[in-house]
């Protein structure tokens, strides 16, 4: 069982797009996947109640103090529970943490969003004191265009600040835009490309964890 935190205090990094994509990626290579919301903006809840990602169990909890056990509860029956965390409310973030085996940290390339992402991997390592525990983390570049300097500066940053970054990345592509519209997954979608982004990160995360 893994359970794994999708988290930023930023929003718009890509949050909700990772989760369910990922979600798919770990239920088509044959493991059990329960989503956790954890927003109360439900983005997640909506796009997976169209009903046309099978067999990821879909779970909203909008209680803070429900986080934990709620994900420990789903991590017994699943092999990997994804928890889709708000980008505000500091119990929610914080509990997510704290009972993730990895957190997973998305991350335009842009100042703004590098900063935000430093910051919560700051509580990903507070956090971790507190539970006298390693949390495995990395951050995640997404909407990027890898041949730009920017994303290379964005690398950087990071890696100045010591944040672990994945190799694998998620291009700007609207092929993510229009399965999100169509309840599916990128896996779902005929683009390879995409298909094989989320495969790569997917497989980077599997690493990851120890």
């Amino acid at each position: 069982m893994s359970i794994i935190a999708v988290a930023s205090t930023k929003g718009g990094p890509g949050k909700t797009t990772l989760a369910v994509n990922l979600a798919d990626a770990f239920h088509r290579a044959g493991s059990g996947v329960a989503a956790l919301d954890l927003d109360p903006n439900t983005n997640l809840t909506r796009w997976l109640e169209k009903g046309r990602i099978d067999d990821v169990a879909l779970h909203t909890c909008l209680d803070e103090d429900a986080v934990v056990s709620t994900a420990l509860e789903l991590g017994r029956s699943h092999d990997f529970v994804i928890l889709d965390v708000p980008g505000f409310g500091a119990r929610s973030l914080v509990y997510a943490v704290g009972v993730a085996d990895f957190v997973l940290i998305p991350s335009k390339s842009s100042e703004d969003d590098v900063l935000e992402a430093i910051k919560t991997r700051n509580i990903v390592r507070q956090t971790a004191e507190l539970a006298r525990r390693t949390i495995p983390h990395a951050a995640v570049l997404t909407q990027v265009d890898p041949r730009t300097r920017v994303y290379l500066h964005s690398r950087r940053q990071f890696e100045a600040f010591g944040v672990p970054v994945l190799e694998a990345f998620v291009p700007a592509r609207t092929v993510y835009q229009q399965a999100r519209f169509e309840g599916l997954s990128v896996l779902g979608m005929d683009n390879t490309e995409a298909k094989d982004d989320i495969t790569r990160l997917a497989n980077d995360i599997i690493a990851a964890i120890p």
